[in-house]
């Protein structure tokens, strides 16, 4: 499976101050330093749980794309 885009959450560096980003799995606001992840369709997602998400299968939670290529 290929490798995801990850990096640190940081409210500041977003612009998003005002509406607050919250990943659809856990359903919890991004805080800052949470690690965030980036799939392929361009969803994002806490690390953590996007990970336990492709566990069970290779799509995204929200458009039902497949989440990484192999």
């Amino acid at each position: 499976m290929a490798k995801m885009e990850k990096w640190k959450y940081s409210c500041s560096t977003t612009g998003h101050s005002v509406d607050a980003e919250t990943c659809c799995i856990c359903l919890e606001e991004y805080a800052d330093d949470d690690d965030v992840g980036k799939l392929d369709c361009g969803h994002e997602y806490h690390v953590a749980c996007i990970k336990e998400w492709l566990v069970q299968k290779n799509s995204c939670p929200i458009c039902k794309n497949t989440a990484l290529a192999t």
